[in-house]
């Protein structure tokens, strides 16, 4: 049997009694079909891409079961009968239960699971993103005054990770970029940014599949930070997991950090997707 996650949204006006017959009907439909159901989660309401069937908001839910292309076809013939499913998604994954730990990681509390509509702007200063970091940074330091720092100290990671960074973020010597980040990673393995820099290099020279571990890593690590749920959604975007990806996004928008060029920028993917894609 394959491992398999289904990702579905329903409409949030259906009350318990009638999200539960939903949930059954489907694990009726997976039982008859050979399946079995190893893992179920609720992300919980969450405001959608775009309006759908006169929906701002939805309920996100995540399975992980085992079947077959009959328990998949089983599934796809429930959806198409049910209206109260707005939209779902049925993807291979490797490992269930490392999916589902993962998936279990990032689930908020109970009480945070409801998106408000509106929400009151947080009066906490803006924590300095990475970006601007890199940004401020090329008034202070050039490509030549960091390499000759790590002339001194060719072992020093956050170096090799700031200059590579640096360097993606221009798309320029990705390849050179790639080799300095490998070695901050050999270095410091547990590091979130060096993570979540070595994923994103990855995903540039189109690797998704390596770019994917990576970036899981890095939101684990760094849950609540706008540039690697980005990241992270690009990927799985990339990996046609689209439904996931927009969730990525939406997370994106609703950090306090994040900066308003970026949630322009976030709100056209979560519309739009990525281009060329």
């Amino acid at each position: 049997m394959t491992g398999l996650e289904l990702v579905f949204i329903t409409d949030p006006a259906l009350s318990d009694k009638e999200l539960e017959s939903l949930q059954k009907n489907i694990k009726m439909s997976l039982s008859k079909s050979e399946g079995k159901l190893v893992h179920e989660y609720v992300w919980g309401r969450r405001r959608l891409a775009y309006e759908i069937e006169g929906n701002d908001f939805g309920v996100y839910h995540t399975w992980y079961f085992t079947g077959s292309g009959k328990t998949v076809d089983e599934l796809q013939r429930q959806f198409g009968y049910s209206d109260n499913v707005l939209r779902h998604q049925i993807v291979k994954v490797e490992d269930l239960d490392t999916e589902a730990a993962f998936m279990q990681s990032l689930i908020p509390p109970k009480e945070e699971r409801v998106e408000k509509e509106s929400s009151e702007e947080s009066s906490q200063p803006k924590q300095e993103s990475e970006k601007d970091v890199l940004a401020n940074s090329e008034n202070e330091k050039s490509d030549e005054d960091l390499l000759h720092a790590l002339k001194i100290d060719p072992s020093d990671a956050y170096i090799l990770n700031y200059l590579a960074y640096s360097w993606l973020e221009r798309d320029y010597k990705i390849n050179e970029a790639m080799d300095m980040l490998k070695t901050a990673y050999d270095l410091k393995s547990n590091d979130p940014y060096i993570i979540d820099s070595i994923g994103w290099a990855y995903f540039l020279i189109e690797d998704y599949l390596e770019a994917e571990k990576y970036l899981k890593r890095a939101v684990e690590l760094m849950p609540d930070d706008p540039i690697v749920n980005d990241h992270y959604g690009d990927i799985l975007w990339k990996l046609n997991r689209k439904i996931q990806a927009r969730y990525f996004w939406n997370n994106v928008l609703t950090f306090d950090d994040t900066e308003d060029d970026m949630r322009e920028k976030i709100n056209i993917k979560v519309i739009e997707g990525l281009k060329n894609s």
